[in-house]
């Protein structure tokens, strides 16, 4: 039995890398002489830049930068061969930041902008970046403004580099812009394909995990229409269809508009880097996984991804999962034939976060054990 395991991580538990670890000693447990593949994932979202490092083998280098508040903090990026990897979670995740101290209005991007010129000081022309995670709703315009753009007022004065400014700005200038990021080339990827303006946009559909209220959803809604009419009157570029534009509160939108930057699914690129399709024409079960599997599963996910390419090649594809809060009608549908819950009992999150390696291992040599019953049974 060829059985390839492709997880994401368990988002404040577990990288993806020690997930695929944990499923292979449940494996091996009830099936020593299996060939098991490992392909950790992540879907451009918390822990995307330490699983590419680890696959490129790139150096670390700290920094400090403004966190989400202003706040200095130490965040981190990896060089390899003149290209930076980084999540923006390292700089504005929403982990951050207490509970009560969470609001949209007044988070900014300013540190990814300063973490890129620390690049740039450095040599990089090429950067690579996870934009999941993020605590944000600004529309980058405060790495933007770090980056040298004028985010203007009527009046000609600088708008605040948060959520709240974005309703301030009438007008932008680009010339001003650091010219070594000319030079540069981006890939931006993205944990999903929302776009930046609407009910399925980044203020909708992220702003209240980020802390905001039905208020500020509506407040930070109305700036961001007004920073994408400012851009289309004064760029002559529309940002509204941008797909994956909305990520990170509309970080995606200033990588693309500003920095000419690619925007990529996460779950395809991590697919194509991981060379995931060649182990998987070679497997006779895919394992997949994440901490949660919900409605935001089938935007651009991991596990969506994972099993959409499994159809290609008619493989079973089965996922385990901390919590489990959508229809299984829906997951069948996304192309998951099983989806197994780890806890063996209710118990305290705290206390799950703690044990999710161990209840991984012991999902996955259940299951095994069911596998290899039904295999005898068929035989």
């Amino acid at each position: 039995m060829r059985i390839l395991l492709a997880p994401d991580s368990f988002k404040g538990s577990l990288p993806a890398s020690a997930v695929a670890r944990a499923m292979e000693r449940g494996i091996r447990k009830v099936c020593p002489q299996c060939t098991v593949m490992k392909r950790p994932l992540a879907d451009g979202g918390e822990g995307t830049a330490a699983l590419l490092k680890e696959y490129f083998g790139a150096r670390t280098y700290v920094v400090k930068v403004e966190g989400p508040l202003g706040k200095s903090i130490t965040a981190s990026y990896g060089i390899y061969e003149q290209t930076a990897i980084f999540d923006v979670a390292s700089v504005i995740g929403l982990p951050l930041l207490a509970g009560n101290q969470r609001n949209p209005l007044k988070t900014s991007t300013y540190g990814v902008g300063e973490l890129i010129i620390d690049a740039l000081e450095k040599g990089v022309r090429s950067f690579i970046v996870g934009l999941g995670g993020s605590s944000t709703n600004d529309g980058g315009i405060g790495m933007l403004q770090a980056l040298g753009v004028q985010m203007l007022t009527e009046d000609g004065h600088p708008v605040s580099p948060n959520g709240a400014g974005l309703k301030e700005i009438a007008q932008i200038d680009v010339t001003t812009l650091d010219n070594r990021l000319t030079d540069c080339q981006f890939t931006v990827i993205t944990d999903g394909d929302n776009c930046l303006l609407g009910k399925k946009g980044a203020t909708y559909v992220y702003g209240p995990q980020k802390g905001a209220t039905r208020e500020m959803v509506r407040e930070l809604e109305d700036g961001m229409s007004n920073y994408a009419r400012v851009i289309k009157e004064q760029l002559n570029k529309d940002v509204t269809t941008v797909s994956g534009g909305g990520a990170a509160g509309g970080l995606g939108v200033a990588f693309y508009t500003f920095l000419q930057a690619r925007l990529e699914q996460g779950i395809e690129y991590l697919m194509k880097v991981t060379k995931l399709e060649e182990e998987m024409a070679k497997a006779d079960f895919v394992f997949t996984g994440e901490g949660s599997i919900d409605e935001q599963t089938v935007y651009g996910k991991a596990l969506a991804g994972v099993a959409r390419l499994s159809k290609a090649y008619h493989l079973p594809v089965l996922a385990f999962t901390g919590a489990k809060n959508i229809a299984t009608e829906s997951l069948c549908e996304l192309g998951l034939e099983a989806v197994f819950p780890i806890l063996p009992r209710p118990m305290p999150l705290e206390e799950a976060l703690v044990k999710t390696e161990v209840f991984i291992e012991e999902a996955v040599e259940n299951v095994m054990r069911l596998l290899i019953l039904s295999k005898r049974r068929g035989n």
